[in-house]
């Protein structure tokens, strides 16, 4: 029931001593009057609830219930334009300029600009021209105070002062910033903080400053005025504000809340009034805010990204989706000075620093990276006030228990994604909200997963046993984890399977090996990365079958068998701190031949092998000067011999067994190498090797006595790796390009008559290139008379094809052409084809491929070695030399001998074609020369 209070004006201030500070007067009285439920403008009232003041709006226009616009029932809390539910808090536009009247809200209205650039409209429907039923003047001797609202749709709208509504009420439309400026003699001034949207509060601002946001639809949904000085000696000032839901609610005075925090509402509307000090308020004080302490929170998850916001201990993230949160926004909502501090533990970054900004966020977007761990705190006076717990939802382990005020939730060192979250404030000291007895898991060592026959994972940590002894079942794969606190870095293993040899590196977190295959593992080799290789080593220890527990490897090490079909059972593995002792004998780490070499290199003298049986250097360009090797095995007879090519003498004698080959200390370079295995181990094993050579790089692998190097370039060797494999297993790479000599050769066809080939041989030609057959897919008139003589003079052979066809049929029909004509005759050389024709050229690389391929797969199929040949031109920019990487290739590049043929693309250069006009004895005219690298 309203009660209506009406005293004499002149009374009332002798009383109060307002010295007539203060007057409210009602349009059309001339009698005060003061109600206390604060009528709303635009015809509305409001009605006293258990939740507080529900605002009905009661204008004619609108009593269907519905907003002018959108047709949506206003009584279920949607705003104008989303159609969302104002009970969420979601204002009624998602974006765009606020400053700009939007016509589909505001049907009906027409807005022109004053001179000061504010809006108005027609038919008293813009704020300034609102009709408000309490209007509140003040007259403090010269004090006066004006305020001014940016408002959703109008922008900023006319400043009024003394008591007089700003904003809007019955419109649904958010006050986003506000200025405020107080007028008087009096030393002093007004500060004023607003709680934002997403944002919390503010910092003070003061004598129209603005506090709050243009431009980013952020309501307001709570204010704090106060005043300084000797001003706040002789006035008080009160504000109210209208809030969404909740209408009008009473005044506050002096710093204290108006409106509402942690109830997602917005400020709609503002009144502020000076009242002399301790005079009576201009109305009701009981209800001047409606406060919810909360903590919300949103995540960036994989695939999907920014999630809406939740709140007070809803999950945020997804479960059972194996996706990753990337990034978690975080704010609190309270009256109480304070905030949130929180940091996290990213993929491949480690802790962030602390990020203590309300509503900031902490992780990365578009980097892929997950969040594994997680701490929060709260600060100020909320610190005191409530605990802060949370948990978070773990790959392979689920949900983990609550973790409080700055502990850490989630795993760290084990790879682990953190998929959801829940955070929730309790008051301090109050219960948790459920268990906390282990809300993370902290990597202190190294942490090892084993995949076991029939049992599936196991795992264990720090030198413990995983797996199992005694009972015949084999490990198949392996997984592990690493970390310490305090020092970056990883772990890397890689494991010897069954059938398949060394898989992959794989690093922390990842499987090697093969699961669930029926393979069993019998070998690995463990080592650590970045500052944890600094400061510890990894030692690791395997149990074989038949054989027990091998001792200690460390360092990338080989622990078990490879080659003799012995199952690893279970594995031990432990950090140790570099300078300590090893947990245990190191003797015998592998059992299995042991390989042995070491390197001669210039400036560092001898070294020895690592353990994937490299030994020299690569960009340093140092030369190996010699080398030693010695392989043996338990089981069986025999040794290692090889030979070294040297600078300046070629050649040296064949020695073995740990023997030097080379000359150490010499200044001369080993250009080339051959290596053998005699006696049972040569029955049972291959010996791999490949050298790393100036210019070069890596050359392909060679085995068992052939040659790898080169051999009158005047290259060094300087890396070697050599491998000793069961002959069972597959070879470590294809076993082409190991080496490459100065061997001379030349291309003749019909255009180059009657060739002496006896003359040729003598001039130092090895090989020769013949045409075989024309355009029209005819035999060459001189090849038959070429590839007898050639062959008969020792002269190696190869054949080539220049290629005419525009389709893939035309390129069948030429590969047939010289498969017909060679008639299962051999070949020493490959068989090439030239593609370099202008009818070529427009067909594009996709296209030009298609025609290669079939010329190649028919001369392959024919059982014949397949080349291309072509210009450096051609081969940079018309053939798609990626899809040819592994093939042998025959450049044409004319220039001075030293320079090289220069090109850098992909396919192995194995023959050069550096000149068009040589001299050659036995073949008149000029002739096509050419140096091959490899003698097939």
């Amino acid at each position: 029931m309203k009660r209506t209070i009406v005293a004499l004006l002149c009374a009332s201030m002798v009383l109060t001593g307002f010295s007539g500070a203060t007057v409210w007067a009602q349009e059309s009285k001339n009698v005060a009057v003061q109600e206390e439920t604060n009528q709303e403008a635009a015809n509305s009232v409001t009605t006293d609830t258990e939740e507080g003041s529900q605002n009905t709006t009661q204008d004619p226009s609108q009593t269907s219930g519905q907003d002018q616009n959108t047709g949506d029932t206003q009584g279920s809390g949607q705003d104008q334009t989303t159609g969302e539910n104002q009970e969420t808090g979601k204002d009624q536009t998602s974006g765009g300029n606020a400053g700009n009247a939007d016509a589909s809200q505001t049907t009906g209205t027409e807005f022109t600009e004053d001179k000061d650039g504010n809006q108005t409209g027609e038919e008293g429907q813009t704020p300034e021209t609102q009709d408000a039923k309490e209007e509140i003047a003040v007259a403090a001797e010269g004090a006066s105070i004006r305020y001014q609202a940016h408002v959703q749709t109008y922008g900023w709208i006319k400043e009024v002062k003394d008591g007089k509504e700003e904003g809007t009420t019955g419109q649904s439309k958010r006050v986003e910033s506000m200025k405020i400026n107080v007028d008087s003699a009096v030393d002093g001034n007004v500060e004023y903080r607003a709680f934002i949207q997403e944002v919390g509060w503010t910092d003070w601002k003061s004598n129209g400053a603005e506090v709050g946001t243009t431009g980013q639809s952020k309501r307001l949904e709570a204010l704090q005025v106060r005043l300084t000085g000797k001003l706040a000696e002789q006035y008080d000032v009160y504000y109210s504000v209208h809030a969404q839901t909740y209408g009008w609610l009473d005044w506050a005075k002096n710093g204290d809340t108006s409106g509402t925090v942690g109830l997602d509402k917005r400020l709609e509307s503002v009144k502020i009034v000076l009242v002399a000090k301790g005079g009576q308020a201009p109305g009701a004080t009981t209800t001047p805010k409606k406060i919810q302490d909360s903590i919300v929170y949103k995540s960036h998850v994989q695939t999907y990204g920014w999630q809406d916001w939740a709140a007070n201990g809803a999950l945020s993230g997804t479960t059972g989706l194996s996706k990753r949160v990337e990034s978690l926004q975080i704010g609190v909502r309270s009256e109480t000075d304070g905030g949130i501090s929180f940091r996290a533990h990213v993929q491949g970054n480690g802790w962030t620093d602390w990020n203590n900004q309300n509503y900031g966020s902490v992780g990365t977007v578009g980097q892929s990276k997950r969040l594994e761990a997680i701490q929060l705190k709260l600060t100020g006076d909320l610190e005191q006030k409530y605990d802060v717990y949370y948990r978070v939802h773990c790959q392979t382990y689920g949900w983990l228990d609550w973790a409080k005020n700055g502990e850490m939730a989630g795993t760290s060192g084990y790879a682990k994604r953190i998929e959801s979250i829940q955070i929730q404030l309790v008051p301090k000291g109050g219960a948790a909200p459920g268990a906390t007895t282990r809300p993370s898991r902290e990597l202190k060592g190294v942490s090892y997963d084993v995949y076991v026959e029939g049992k599936g994972w196991v795992q264990a940590e720090n030198g413990a046993e995983a797996g199992t002894t005694g009972e015949g079942k084999r490990m198949e794969a392996l997984r592990m984890y690493v970390g310490d606190g305090t020092y970056t870095g990883s772990i890397q293993y890689q494991t010897y399977v069954q059938t398949y040899g060394w898989r992959n590196l794989a690093t922390a977190g990842n499987v090697s090996g093969a699961e669930n295959s029926g393979k069993r593992m019998e070998a690995l080799k463990i080592n650590l990365t970045g500052e944890l290789a600094k400061h510890y080593d990894v030692y690791y220890q395997v149990h074989v079958q038949t054989i027990g527990w091998l001792d200690w490897a460390k360092n990338g090490e080989v622990a078990g068998t490879y080659g003799q079909s012995k199952r690893i059972e279970s594995i031990r593995v432990k950090l140790v701190a570099k300078g300590e002792a090893a947990p245990g004998s190191t003797n015998v780490p592998s059992y299995a031949r042991n390989v042995s070499l070491t390197t001669f290199v210039q400036g560092v003298g001898w070294m020895k092998a690592d353990g994937n049986g490299f030994s020299g250097t690569t960009g340093q360009s140092r030369r190996i000067e010699a080398f030693k090797l010695s392989v043996t095995d338990d089981r069986f007879k025999g040794g290692v011999k090889y030979q070294a090519y040297t600078q300046g003498t070629g050649w040296n004698t064949e020695t073995g067994n740990g023997a030097e080959a080379g000359s150490a200390n010499s200044g001369k370079r080993v250009e080339a190498i051959k290596l053998s295995l005699t006696d049972e181990l040569a029955q049972h094993y291959h010996i791999y090797y490949r050298v790393y050579v100036q210019t070069y790089g890596w050359l392909g692998w060679a085995a068992d006595g052939t040659e790898a190097g080169t051999a009158g370039l005047g290259k060094r060797v300087e890396m070697i790796q050599v491998l000793v494999i069961p002959k069972v297993l597959p070879a470590p790479g294809v076993l082409r390009d190991a080496y490459r000599g100065n061997a001379y050769g030349v291309d003749v066809s019909a255009y180059n008559g009657n060739v002496i080939w006896s003359s040729v041989k003598n001039a130092g030609n090895e090989f020769a290139m013949l045409r075989i057959t024309t355009r029209n897919n005819q035999v060459d008139a001189t090849f038959e008379q070429n590839y007898n003589q050639a062959i008969a003079n020792g002269v190696r052979v190869g054949v080539y094809k220049y290629g005419y066809a525009t389709t893939v049929a035309q390129a069948k029909a030429e590969a047939q052409s010289v498969i017909r004509t060679l008639n299962g005759r051999k070949l020493s050389f490959p068989v090439a084809y030239d593609v370099e024709d202008a009818t070529q050229q427009v067909l594009g690389k996709e296209k030009l491929t298609q025609i290669i391929d079939a010329f190649q797969k028919e001369i392959e199929n024919a059982g014949y070695k397949f080349m291309i040949y072509s210009n450096t031109n051609w081969l940079n920019n018309y053939i798609d030399m990626n899809h040819y990487a592994d093939e042998d290739v025959w450049v044409a590049r004319y220039r001075s001998f030293g320079l090289g043929h220069g090109y850098a693309g992909k396919g192995n250069v194995t023959i050069w074609q550096f000149t068009s006009k040589g001299s050659v004895p036995g073949i008149s005219g000029y002739v096509d020369r050419n140096v091959a690298y490899k003698l097939y």
